[in-house]
């Protein structure tokens, strides 16, 4: 397999099921754009920092709309809600610890 095909195969998104109350959703890994999007919102306005990840990463079902910006920022304005599945979006991302509010080193691998 070529370099193209091999980086091709590495830059899938991955997504992780995470559970909510008893309500599963599925989140993905997070373009490049936006992480670097959320790294410059969350030292401004870290209610939007959250709700642009959320927005962003929450895998809708097809055929229903994606999730409005006030849709999303109402979800971050929620901790019970907000936290495990900004969690899961860190992790798969590849941030140890899955705290949403402080900056992390990206895992290796």
């Amino acid at each position: 397999m070529g370099v193209r095909e091999r980086l091709a195969q590495l830059a899938t998104l991955r997504t992780k099921e995470v559970t909510v109350e008893g309500e599963t959703f599925t989140v993905r890994e997070s373009s490049a754009a936006t992480f670097a999007e959320y790294g410059r919102l969350q030292k401004t306005d870290r209610t939007a920092a959250i709700a642009l990840l959320l927005r962003e990463s929450i895998v809708v079902p097809e055929g229903e709309e994606r999730l409005s910006v006030k849709d999303a920022t109402g979800i971050a304005l929620s901790q019970r809600v907000s936290i495990p599945l900004i969690s899961a979006v860190m992790e798969i991302n590849g941030y140890a610890g899955n705290e949403v509010n402080e900056e992390k080193e990206p895992r290796p691998g």
